[in-house]
């Protein structure tokens, strides 16, 4: 097995390669289980992350602006692991996860999970990395005040 730890697969959105996604999630190994969503509305997605124990959050995207998705998520305290691509390092860094490249085997992210899940995705420490890197990068409430006290300041 490519998986040391027990997975449960919660997967949100849809888009044309959902049946395929579908389908090739029907004979995966008894250690992991799979819930496809599909599209779900934001405010869905946000209460299930106030509910749910999440403790991972993937996005294996071959291409991305800078995703709200993972913002959704870091605010949540989740670690992340996600490809390089546009501007998903803004998010990712070593506060908050981890970075892989574009396009990876099977084997590699299986293996990173397994390894990254033993050093930080556990690790109340590192979780409180993640949401304090959002507070001081996203948190809306904060980015307003900030900007419009450096507007006041250009004027």
């Amino acid at each position: 097995s490519l998986w040391r730890i027990k997975v449960k697969w919660y997967h949100f959105g849809e888009g044309p390669l959902f049946e395929m996604i579908k389908s090739s999630t029907e004979n995966l190994e008894e250690n992991i289980s799979v819930k496809l969503l599909g599209k779900v509305n934001n405010n869905d997605i946000l209460n299930f992350y106030s509910i749910t124990p999440v403790n991972l959050f993937i996005n294996l995207s071959e291409s991305e602006g800078i995703p709200v998705s993972i913002m959704e998520a870091i605010s949540f305290s989740i670690p992340i692991i996600a490809t390089d691509v546009g501007g998903v390092s803004e998010i990712v860094t070593e506060e908050t996860g981890l970075l892989i490249n574009k396009n990876p085997n099977l084997d590699k992210i299986a293996d990173l999970i397994n390894n990254f899940s033993e050093e930080k995705i556990f690790s109340s420490k590192f979780r409180m990395k993640v949401y304090n890197f959002w507070k001081k990068n996203y948190y809306s409430k904060s980015n307003f005040q900030n900007f419009c006290k450096n507007i006041k300041d250009i004027t």
